[in-house]
């Protein structure tokens, strides 16, 4: 009989205890975190990069644990990612933390030049697969706001060899409170626009109706040339050239109204 009743004890303990869980086990805090994806753009018609999949890893290379954040092989025309426009690519609660790396799986990318459409060699093949190391922090308190920064100056090459253009992408992770803007208006409303880096090669160029901006700049000195477009109108204007821009995180620099000089004006 007392074995029965220490047994009925034990049953009815073990059934409370399984009702009303563990009360020590802690909540998990979670953060926002959103992957933008944006173009340091280049003077192409056209650019379609397919992107298969996107994965991120607290640590800063291939070893940690890969988390999927996106999959569906979508195309964007990143061409048209410019003068502060951006694609959202990912938006979703994680536990809090920070990621340190991502892993990008590129599908079929393309480059139309005088309409036509070739497609981009990836150089070396395995590129097509790459990890980008960045750190973007989120957590209750703050929303993880990072930015995937194709470079297509540096990405597009010709092989002359092999009469193919290549593709090898130059991409950044950044976490957008990192980064500075320069933007403005430019008067014709139509003019090219190139961007240089602490006086080195031009890392960007847009096509500006008016209102132009170079957008998730890291911190340096920037150096802008605006011309009429693509040599147009040479005959009435020259060139502008504006240096030393400093840029910081947080810094947004507005050049207000700019026109290109008349020619002997």
């Amino acid at each position: 009989m007392i074995k029965l009743f220490v047994l009925i004890i034990v049953g009815v303990s073990a059934i409370f205890i399984f009702c009303s869980g563990d009360p020590y086990t802690p909540e998990v805090e979670t953060g926002l975190l959103e992957i933008y994806l944006q173009d340091s753009p280049a003077d192409y018609e056209s650019v379609f990069i397919t992107i298969d999949s996107l994965g991120s890893r607290s640590t800063d290379n291939s070893t940690g644990e890969l988390t999927i954040l996106y999959s569906g092989s979508e195309k964007f025309n990143v061409v048209n990612l410019r003068n502060g426009s951006r694609c959202l690519l990912v938006s979703k609660e994680l536990p809090e933390g920070s990621i340190g790396s991502v892993r990008i799986v590129f599908g079929q990318c393309r480059v139309v030049i005088n309409r036509i459409s070739y497609d981009l060699y990836f150089s070396p093949p395995a590129c097509s697969t790459m990890e980008v190391s960045g750190r973007v922090i989120f957590n209750k308190n703050r929303d993880g706001i990072a930015l995937l920064d194709i470079n297509l100056m540096t990405s597009i090459s010709y092989d002359s060899v092999f009469s193919r253009y290549v593709f090898e992408p130059d991409i950044s992770l950044l976490d957008i409170d990192s980064t500075g803007s320069i933007y403005g208006t430019i008067i014709p409303p139509h003019s090219d626009i190139y961007l240089f880096k602490d006086s080195q090669e031009p890392i960007a160029y847009t096509y500006a109706a008016g209102i132009f901006g170079f957008y998730g700049l890291t911190r340096g000195l920037y150096d802008s040339i605006m011309c009429a477009p693509h040599g147009l109108d040479t005959l009435f204007h020259d060139t502008l050239m504006n240096y030393n821009y400093p840029i910081y995180p947080g810094a947004e620099y507005d050049m207000l109204d700019l026109e290109l000089p008349e020619l002997g004006g």
